[in-house]
């Protein structure tokens, strides 16, 4: 919802609708749900900003290297 996600829920389902995503700071907790911030980022037009990141780095080797061969544009910043 932070980058303007369509997504309703309802019942136990997530509805996920066409939508322009927008950039903003957003913040990490565990591995899979910083790498779906990383991805979703990718589907924005700006900058978006990923903080508390060190699970991400401590569970995929080389990540921001893997990403920029599939031409994903990520800087990481230490």
């Amino acid at each position: 919802k932070k980058l303007n996600a369509n997504i309703q829920i309802k019942e136990n389902t997530m509805i996920i609708n066409s939508s322009k995503l927008i950039n903003n700071t957003l913040s990490g907790i565990d591995l899979r749900g910083t790498f779906s911030l990383i991805a979703a980022s990718g589907f924005t037009d700006e900058l978006t900003i990923i903080k508390n990141i060190d699970n991400l780095l401590r569970g995929y080797e080389d990540i921001e290297y893997k990403l920029k061969g599939v031409n994903f544009p990520i800087q990481i910043v230490k």
